[in-house]
């Protein structure tokens, strides 16, 4: 023999609570969507105005000798960056930098950053600046679309071997 159950409005089951603590809904919360940590990077570092950009790849001086192999393990550690880019900072007309660790592969990086300043500055000053060989830099260039740019440095910060850091 089966027992009967009175149904509720819209077809609901109604039976008593038979908890110890009865839970209550004390109000509905509003549904927002998760938004991705790249597109809060992106968001938070174009407030920034970084107006200057460039990239350091570890290089060897004899890379175009067709007698020599390619040298391995030019990776860049997460000590050496913040030496570098504390460096950078120092310099009185930077006011702040970004930067952003890509791994290639499990031997190879390079780093993007960014910097803002109201000034031009030379790839040799740059350079000089860090502490770094100019051949280790990159071409020094204008931002001309933050969002675009920064979206670009940060299109591999959720993988493995990669860094961001924010220098003042």
């Amino acid at each position: 023999m089966c027992a009967l159950i009175s149904l509720g409005t819209r077809g609901r089951i109604i039976q008593k609570d038979r908890r110890k603590k009865a839970y209550k809904i004390q109000g509905l919360e509003s549904f927002e969507p998760e938004q991705n940590r790249q597109q809060d990077l992106i968001k938070s570092y174009s407030k920034m105005n970084f107006n200057w950009h460039s990239i350091v790849r570890l290089k060897t001086s004899y890379e175009n000798e067709p007698n020599r192999t390619k040298v391995y393990k030019q990776k860049m550690s997460i000590k050496y960056i913040d030496k570098i880019m504390d460096r950078l900072v120092n310099r009185k007309s930077i006011e702040c930098a970004v930067a952003f660790l890509e791994q290639d592969d499990y031997h190879n990086n390079h780093l993007h950053f960014a910097w803002k300043t109201p000034i031009e500055i030379h790839r040799e000053l740059v350079a000089k600046q860090m502490g770094i060989k100019i051949q280790h830099l990159r071409d020094v260039r204008t931002i001309e679309g933050i969002e675009n740019a920064i979206g670009y440095f940060t299109k591999r910060i959720d993988r493995g071997g990669s860094y961001q850091n924010l220098y003042i």
